[in-house]
């Protein structure tokens, strides 16, 4: 078959162009693809500048369709004004009657439905399927959108989370825990929440660590170097990939994910973790809800987040003696969470 596959690629590199490049890796195993990136044309700050690589990936994209007869076009669905961009090459596909595969990413179009959007799976043809990261999102987008549930598939990020990770034997010297924040560090990922829950942690008593890596947004650079240099019981690692990255997760006793960011959806981060058997203390946003209750870990609402959370860390504190039982059933929940969706991955790409 041949496949059109159209969204953003890294770099730069966040979840959303990590599973764009995964879906791109999978079907080239046995399929002829051809990729459009939309990174360019979606990190522009110019107009002129957007339209013009816009229009250099969509002029492609028609050649494309006219002469090799593409026979399904996959597209990662981006949120706010984005959608635009989507709706041309959805446009096209349907006039060449194209099978389309959509794959949502985020809840904004959930959590603030619009005419654009209305208008954007209105266009879907008779062909079309969609992809939804959990549950919740699926019966969201049918209540919001009035979308027919067979032709929504719930594929979870735990597939393009990797494989064949290991849990570690841990080393411990004393009765501490290890916090960890791995993402882009900003404001609205939850960075000083974390602060705020290791110090809370320290008022109590409790011997904590936090690992902190990720890039820092620039406009929080002063304030985070500002809580760095306060909080002793911090350590910044820097941006992490890779065997790095493993490394950081390998090392951790839980995974703080304190996100209010408003495109939230199913954090891949959280089932990187999972595959080290690192529970997570997440928001209670998105698909994060599904992911740490089938896991075995605790989603808290944003606000109360320091205080439940040190509540819970407390409580585990004194359950460590039985931690490495935690880790291998995070372990194997995880396992058979990435079978199941290499099993869905494959039903929806045949």
């Amino acid at each position: 078959m041949i496949y059109l596959v159209v969204g953003p690629f890294p770099p730069p590199l966040h979840g959303f162009s990590l599973v764009t490049s995964k879906v791109y890796e999978y079907l080239l195993r046995e399929n002829s693809v051809f990729y459009f990136d939309r990174s360019p044309f979606m990190k522009r700050s110019r107009l002129i500048g957007t339209l013009l690589s816009f229009g250099r990936s969509f002029s492609s994209f028609l050649c494309r369709l006219i002469f090799s007869r593409a026979d399904a076009v996959y597209i990662g669905v981006s949120g706010g004004w984005g959608v635009l961009f989507d709706m041309a090459f959805l446009l096209a596909a349907n006039i060449f009657s194209v099978k389309v595969t959509l794959h949502l990413h985020n809840f904004s179009y959930l959590d603030r439905p619009s005419s654009k959007f209305r208008l954007f799976f209105w266009l879907l043809n008779d062909k079309s399927t969609i992809i939804v990261l959990c549950s919740c999102m699926k019966e969201r987008l049918i209540a919001k959108y009035s979308i027919r549930h067979d032709r929504i598939f719930i594929l979870s990020n735990v597939v393009f989370s990797g494989v064949g990770a290991s849990i570690a034997a841990q080393k411990r010297e004393n009765t501490g825990i290890v916090l960890g924040f791995l993402s882009n560090i900003t404001r609205e990922k939850g960075i000083f929440l974390f602060f705020d829950l290791i110090e809370e942690m320290l008022l109590r008593g409790v011997n904590v660590v936090g690992h902190v890596a990720g890039p820092v947004d620039d406009l929080i650079l002063s304030e985070f170097n500002g809580r760095l240099a306060k909080c002793k019981a911090v350590k910044y690692f820097g941006p992490v990939y890779e065997r790095r990255k493993d490394d950081f997760l390998q090392a951790l006793d839980f995974l703080c994910f304190p996100s209010d960011y408003a495109n939230e959806a199913e954090p891949v981060t959280i089932w990187e973790a999972a595959s080290f058997g690192v529970p997570t203390i997440g928001t209670r946003r998105a698909c994060i809800v599904e992911q740490v209750d089938f896991l075995g870990g605790a989603a808290f609402d944003v606000d109360d987040y320091v205080g439940l959370a040190a509540n819970y860390l407390c409580e585990a504190r004194l359950k460590l003696k039985n931690f490495d039982a935690l880790r291998e059933s995070v372990r194997a929940k995880y396992m058979n969470a990435l079978g199941d969706s290499r099993n869905v991955l494959a039903d929806i790409f045949t």
